[in-house]
């Protein structure tokens, strides 16, 4: 392709892009406004760290804001994703939800189910779908704006050896990324080496593969840190940060200082 095709396929490209917020308004900033279409996000986080409340919260965004938007969960159900999903709107416990735990006349449980029914055929979601090749033919059959997957080490593919496997499994999603002008965001669990360390910033480094993290337009580290004073006067808080550790686009090692509140695991800027 020589350089006069390119630059108008720039030209193209700058007139129709649009910013997929995360819901951050500083993350956003440091993103120029957002997620884009044709890049692959990566989002790394001990056992236990709140990725999947993080995903279902970048998702809620994506779909409130208008975006086509495909949930694939390869760990928890859809009833669950779903459930969270009004939990984090209402600040209501996903399980009193599932179980029939909340008065069903509550007005902030009717609100926020409202508020997720509304968002109709905008978002998707799949819990038994784990093989690469259903995930995208799924993909390229719904033409979803942004893409969940969570985790990434949960993906079957016909590679028997953990490190092919997940090599050829990110290489193909930043492909598909590309040809189907959507954003992929993958979820992934770090490897043993950053898990052990005390300050997630230090490496790039997703479990089975660092092709991972080398086909990654961006990288995110989540992880917890202790509480401090303010966060302590807001009851059921913890404190997070969710870093950019590889950025395409231009700096990397800025981090978001985050807050989750409970019982609904809902995630706001500090």
């Amino acid at each position: 392709m020589n350089i006069t095709t390119v630059l108008k396929q720039i030209k193209t490209n700058r007139n129709n892009h649009e910013f997929i917020t995360t819901g951050f308004k500083g993350l956003d900033a440091i993103l120029d406004g957002g997620f884009l279409k044709k890049e692959l996000v990566v989002i790394g986080g001990s056992t236990g760290a709140g990725k999947s409340y993080m995903a279902i919260h970048l998702a809620n965004q994506a779909a409130a804001a208008g975006f086509k938007t495909g949930y694939f969960s390869l760990e928890i159900s859809n009833e669950l994703v779903v459930a969270r999903m009004i939990g984090q709107r209402g600040s209501l416990k996903s399980s009193h939800i599932l179980y029939g735990m909340v008065d069903e006349g509550d007005r902030q449980y009717l609100l926020a189910q409202s508020e997720v029914m509304g968002l109709g055929d905008l978002f998707e979601v799949y819990d038994d779908v784990y093989d690469l090749a259903a995930i995208d033919r799924l993909i390229r059959e719904n033409k979803f704006d942004v893409v969940f997957i969570d985790f990434i080490q949960n993906i079957q593919g016909s590679r028997p050896d953990e490190y092919e496997r997940l090599s050829y499994i990110s290489l193909h999603l930043q492909k598909l990324a590309k040809a189907t002008n959507s954003c992929i965001v993958v979820l992934s669990q770090l490897s043993n080496a950053v898990s052990r360390e005390t300050n997630d910033k230090r490496a790039v480094e997703y479990k089975g593969s660092g092709s991972i993290a080398t086909v990654a337009d961006l990288g995110f580290f989540l992880n917890k840190v202790p509480q401090k004073d303010d966060l302590q006067l807001i009851e059921n808080a913890e404190g997070y940060e969710f870093t950019l550790a590889k950025n395409r686009r231009g700096p990397s090692k800025q981090t978001v200082k985050l807050r989750v509140t409970w019982p609904g695991g809902t995630f706001y800027e500090n």
